[in-house]
């Protein structure tokens, strides 16, 4: 009974507290893209050959995606200043593995083996299901919330951006962009290197909202630096693969 118990517990958390979490961080990101697209139609409505030689030049996401495969990024959101309600969120990648960390949970995906984790990292235990190649091959890039983050500014006409100066976000080189139109307010922080989006801002009407990149590390991430499988015991963590092969 108490295996019973547990197995149901960690198939909850599986899917219904991570998701919970998911949505909630989407949704912060989904009310600020909302917001966001209210002015795409009178940037249509405003756009025109006037800006076309103002257009400033940004790396491509295929470029950026070829220079950032192995990483460390930290990010956090929140609204109205309110930082103490903000979201954190760490999304690691190398060529062992994916990992999505958000407070005690974390979504790890093992390369090669197609091994899906979902790991309460506070009480040691989880699930553990295979993946088969398509869907394996879906975690190695970007996860939805960071590509959102990381390309934020790719969202708009870089011809009704103006450069504001340069600041230094997570340790690294930016420079700052802004960007008005009606009612609505933007600031874009983008890494001199990576020319991928550290930290933006939008205001409107009194209601605003942050993202920052406060942990930015290229380079020597390996799956240990992830998790370490040796601090979970093999009962504390249900295999579902078959509970799913049906």
């Amino acid at each position: 009974m108490k295996k019973i118990i547990m197995l149901l517990l960690i198939i909850a958390m599986a899917f219904t507290l991570s998701a919970c979490g998911l949505l909630n961080l989407g949704k912060r990101i989904s009310d600020a893209a909302d917001k966001l697209g209210d002015v795409a139609g009178a940037l249509e409505g405003i756009g025109g050959s006037s800006g076309e030689n103002n257009k400033l030049s940004f790396l491509s996401r295929e470029e950026v995606e070829k220079k950032l495969n192995n990483y460390k990024i930290t990010y956090t959101t929140y609204s109205n200043d309110e930082k103490d309600d903000a979201y954190i969120v760490t999304e690691m990648r190398c060529g062992e593995g994916y990992a999505l960390i958000m407070g005690d949970w974390m979504t790890l995906v093992e390369y090669g083996a197609g091994r899906l984790y979902q790991l309460d990292t506070e009480s040691k235990s989880g699930t553990v299901m295979t993946l088969d190649a398509d869907d394996e091959e879906g975690y190695m890039g970007f996860g939805g919330f960071l590509s959102d983050s990381l390309f934020f500014h790719n969202s708009y006409d870089s011809s009704f951006m103006v450069k504001a100066g340069s600041d230094r976000i997570a340790g690294r080189s930016t420079t700052s962009y802004t960007f008005k139109i009606l009612s609505y307010e933007y600031k874009f922080w983008v890494d001199d290197e990576y020319g991928v989006t550290l930290k933006y801002f939008w205001s409107y009407e009194g209601e605003s909202a942050t993202m920052e990149i406060t942990e930015f590390k290229v380079g020597g991430i390996t799956l240990s630096d992830m998790v370490d499988f040796g601090q979970y015991d093999d009962d504390d963590i249900i295999d579902l693969t078959d509970l799913f092969n049906y």
